[in-house]
């Protein structure tokens, strides 16, 4: 009858609904209990600062511990700056007062604070630690007398006063051979140390001579004397019942965990090659395996051994580990972004063989970050190969690869054409073109686009976007019936007839899109942006070239950012504008006699500006009116004011003309004899003309993406411009308006994998964006890229408890908008679970990348708690309105209490004004609880059936567990009371 009733209620029981518990982490608050700079007592110094870390790969707190009453343990380093090593110490603390000062619980080189083994004992090194909730700790450490005058040895202790067991101590357990003894403890071993007093231990032995791996529970009395040993597992010997045996079982802080009931988990492989974690629960079993399966769907699990693990007093074990390496396929997202913090972050393990992917149109860009695991073997190509499967690209492709922000966000490499017949396009990495093991972006583009770096106005506080890749033809000049244009990819000068007839090329390195031509004089006029920035001269065939401006340097007549030449020879003066620095200059045509002619900002002498600029002028593209002598005038395109202005010819009487005309306008040339201003407006796709003061606007001619423009002074019936996309030098009528543009030479495509050549290379600021040429097509553009060398950006890792996900890269974070998880957390950082099934990690979300300061994030289960270049709000004031650095990893950055109630991390923050002046803190969340729900009965954080089979599992096995009523027994009224409480859902 009992029987049948207990099975009748298990079939009601899965039929029914079960309730939930909310995915928002629960109300909490944040204190720091200990920082950087706070003293210690005994010691000369204080708690190190973070710069410390620098020099000695260290952090001010090496490892946190916390308990279900909220009682701390740190273990610290307090070297100083003043006296770096000289005075060299490291402690433990305990609970005292928040911010000190601090009087250890155990000092580093100093006796009196251990009194085991003997008085003067004293501990050199503090390799790991644990705290239970009756706050009694347990410790891995080196030790010596007398202040190291003796041999120093190591070994594991109770508190500060008992000796658990010694470096060469024999280890009596059945399943080890007599006269065992125990090696040295490092960092590679774990203790914990529950609530019963037993103590678990990973850690290296010497059996029968033979090195070998061991876990091991040491049972404690109230005093910290051992009263026995039990072997859990051993390297050599039987997994669980047999008959395969641990080949190896992984070491280091976290390795292993127990829980009151005495269930370990940890992590091995096995003689028949099975790896995975494992539980000794019941007769013990595999949690995971390598190549097992997820709990996502069709994803199995990569790498296990080694990982993180923890365990709850349900026995439900929480693991971080690798995914199986990935097909090597990456697909776009929905639509991948083509600017930092919007691009597709790559995550998969394995090579990354292939990406997939659509352009909306001909203007669209995506942008994938990767990273190169082998520079000399990197590829990356559009270019078709159907013997192998490969679809490539059907429409002309430009790759380019970026570097990615902690590399300067510099342009690396582009190619448009792989060769003059085929449009689809390679990027290799030899030749030091990328560097092994760094990220990158790589992004997919058609000639309409153009990358560009945000370039910091300094005249102005502005950021327009420059070039990194020069598009060809980016200048053009014209007189006595040839065509010259500049070719910075060939580091050339080249030139043609009017009638289309290809001339030979004048040499010209690094030669930019300005140029300009003195026809009276036989000048050819260039802007150089090489290492020492210049502009040069040479006759029309490209004999004799000289330099006429070469000062360098902020706040000097320079030609450095050059991006206007204009010559007036009328006058025999040579022109050029500095955009970023608010500047028109000039010289004399042989270089004699430089002046400013208006400079708006900044004031003489200074190399950069002490506040912020309140300029206005941001100058151009540049042309001189020769016709009016004495009185005549300077126009340029002020692009920050997006308008075509003018000056006298003394830099005198600045204003725009009549009608701030000229929005959009790229580039000028003036007619003077007629008395004509034209201008390319490349967004709207036309050329335009209008009187010098700005009246009657025409336009000449529409025709596709125009960019440079000028007119031949002795021969005015037609003006020529380019267009970079096409990659031609076109020209229109100046009469019978608007005229029918026809094209006068084609440059020829660019073929072959060139470095960054545009005016937005010798900048410091990064690649922001991308400029649009042209109209837009309708069309989308299916594409392949293949690659070699090559690997995701992130990891594709996951963290488990039991078969339920917690998190996973590429997941969304609940109410953070665009945001996908990139990093689950450092292999050697913890992860704890308490008994109510929440899991606390430090892991990483994009996008939160702000102010130089990289990503990371504190996470209950899926929730971030507090975020890098973050504030935390309503919190205790000894965080003084710190601001989050990021989360350090490493072994003993956080912990967790038992009840979920406490939890501690290890945090780098920036104190107000938010200098370079980082400070390590110890963090104690204190968290707000709901009621507890005593029909969760395996702790996972809300009510399934699964509870219900765990609690009879535990009332058949006798379980004082399953005594729910607490009446001091087991009967079928706790099933009844069970069964009532989860139905009604707490």
């Amino acid at each position: 009858m009992k029987s049948r009733s207990i099975r009748s209620l298990i079939v009601l029981a899965a039929g029914a609904g079960a309730a939930a518990a909310g995915a928002t982490p629960p109300p909490f608050s944040v204190a720091s209990i200990a920082k950087s700079g706070n003293s210690v007592l005994g010691t000369s110094s204080t708690i190190s600062n973070s710069v410390d870390a620098q020099f000695f790969a260290s952090r001010a707190f090496q490892h946190v511990c916390v308990n279900s009453s909220g009682a701390w343990q740190l273990h610290v380093d307090t070297r100083h700056n003043s006296n770096l090593g000289n005075t060299v110490h490291e402690a433990i603390l305990r609970t005292q007062t928040v911010q000190g000062p601090f009087t250890p619980y155990i000092l580093q080189g100093a006796t009196g604070f251990l009194s085991a083994p003997t008085v003067d004992t004293t501990a050199y090194a503090f390799f790991a630690s644990d705290l239970n909730n009756a706050g009694n700790g347990i410790f891995a450490i080196g030790w010596g007398p007398d202040d190291f005058a003796g041999q120093t040895s190591t070994g594991v202790f109770y508190n500060n006063n008992r000796v658990v067991f010694l470096q060469g101590d024999a280890v009596l357990a059945v399943g080890l051979a007599p006269g065992t003894v125990w090696n040295a403890v490092d960092a590679s071993t774990a203790v914990s140390l529950n609530d019963n007093n037993r103590v678990l231990v990973s850690s290296m032995v010497t059996e029968s001579g033979t090195p070998k791996r061991v876990l091991v529970a040491i049972q404690l009395d109230p005093s910290g004397t051992p009263t026995g040993t039990t072997l859990i597992a051993k390297e050599g010997g039987p997994v669980g019942a047999g008959p395969a045996t641990w080949a190896s079982i992984a070491g280091g802080q976290h390795s292993a965990a127990m829980n009151n009931a005495g269930t370990v988990a940890f992590t091995g492989t096995t003689s028949a090659g099975t790896s995975g974690v494992y539980s000794t629960a019941g007769a013990g079993a595999f949690v995971a395996t390598s190549g097992g399966p997820t709990p996502v769907s069709g994803v199995n699990w990569g790498q296990l051994a080694g990982s993180s693990v923890d365990i709850n007093a349900s026995g439900v074990v929480v693991f971080r580990g690798l995914a199986a390496n990935a097909t090597g396929t990456y697909t776009e997202s929905a639509d991948a972004g083509d600017v930092p913090d919007a691009e597709d972050h790559t995550y998969g393990n394995g090579a990354l063989n292939r990406i997939v992917g659509t352009l909306s149109n001909d203007q669209d860009v995506d942008l994938f970050r990767i990273t190169v695991t082998d520079a000399n073997a990197f590829t990356a190509t559009t270019v078709p190969d159907p013997g192998s499967g490969f679809a490539g690209a059907t429409f002309d492709t430009v790759l380019s690869l970026i570097a990615e922000p902690g590399n300067g966000t510099r342009g690396i490499a582009q190619c448009d054409n792989v060769s003059p017949g085929v449009l689809q396009s390679t990027i290799t990495g030899a030749g030091g073109v990328a560097i092994t093991g760094r990220s990158y972006y790589l992004a997919i583009s058609t000639p309409k686009s153009k990358a560009g770096n945000r370039v910091w106005n300094y005249a102005t506080n502005w950021f327009p976007l420059w070039d990194i890749w020069q598009g060809d033809p980016g200048g053009v000049a014209v007189s006595g019936g040839l065509v010259y244009w500049p070719d910075t990819s060939e580091n050339a000068i080249r030139r043609a007839t009017t009638a289309g007839a290809i001339q030979s090329d004048l040499p010209a390195p690094s030669v930019t899109g300005s140029i300009a031509i003195d026809s009276t004089g036989g000048k050819l006029y260039w802007a150089d942006r090489s290492s020492s920035e210049k502009i040069r001269r040479s006759n029309l065939d490209g004999s004799l070239v000289e330099d006429i401006v070469t000062v360098q340097g902020f706040g000097t007549l320079t030609a450095y950012g050059c991006t206007g030449l204009a010559v007036d020879a009328a006058r025999g003066k040579v022109y050029w504008t500095r955009s970023v620095f608010g500047e028109i200059n000039r010289c004399d045509l042989d270089g004699q006699n430089p002046q400013y002619v208006i400079r708006d900002y900044p004031p003489t002498g200074d190399a950069t500006p002490a506040v912020d600029p309140t300029g206005t002028f941001a100058p151009g593209s540049i042309a001189i009116d020769t016709s009016a002598g004495t009185n005549g005038k300077i126009y340029w395109v002020n692009g920050y004011l997006n308008r075509i202005e003018r000056c006298n010819i003394n830099g005198t009487g600045r204003a725009p003309l009549a009608g701030n005309i000229g929005a959009g306008a790229t580039s000028i040339c003036i007619d003077s004899a007629a008395g004509k201003l034209y201008w390319t407006n490349t967004a709207g796709n036309t050329v335009m003309r209008a009187n010098l003061d700005g009246t009657s606007v025409e336009t000449v001619a529409s025709t596709s993406a125009p960019t440079a423009i000028s007119i031949d002074p002795s021969a005015t019936s037609n003006v020529y411009w380019t267009n970079i996309v096409d990659r031609v030098v076109r020209r229109a009528p100046t009469t019978g308006l608007p005229s029918a543009a026809s094209d006068v030479v084609l440059v020829g495509i660019d073929s072959g994998q060139r470095a960054a050549d545009g005016p937005g290379t010798g900048y410091s600021s990064g690649f922001g964006g991308w400029t649009r040429y042209g109209t837009a097509g309708s069309t989308p553009l299916p594409y392949q890229i293949k690659l070699s060398g090559a690997t995701f950006q992130y990891p594709q890792t996951m963290i488990a408890k039991g078969n339920q996900k917690v998190a996973a890269v590429g997941d969304a974070v609940p109410g953070v908008a665009s945001s996908v998880v990139n990093s689950t957390g450092d292999p050697s950082t913890a992860i704890k679970i308490n008994d109510r099934g929440d899991v606390l990690w430090i892991g990483a979300y994009y996008p939160v990348y702000a102010n130089n300061v990289p990503p990371s994030a504190l996470f209950l289960n899926l929730d971030p708690l507090l975020v890098s270049n973050q504030i935390p709000t309503g919190t205790s004031p000894t965080l003084n309105a710190q601001k989050l650095v990021f989360f350090p990893s490493g072994a003993g950055m956080l912990d967790m209490s038992s009840n979920g109630r406490y939890a501690m991390v290890q945090a780098n923050m920036l104190a107000p004004p938010y200098s370079f002046t980082q400070f390590d803190n110890a963090l104690l969340f204190e968290f707000t609880l709901p009621p507890s729900c005593p029909a969760d009965f395996n702790g996972t954080g809300g009510l399934t059936v699964q509870d219900i089979f765990d609690f009879l599992g535990a009332w058949f096995s006798g379980d004082p567990r399953a005594d729910f009523n607490g009446v001091g027994g087991i009967s079928v009224q706790d099933i009844f009371d069970f069964l009532g409480a989860w139905f009604a859902g707490c």
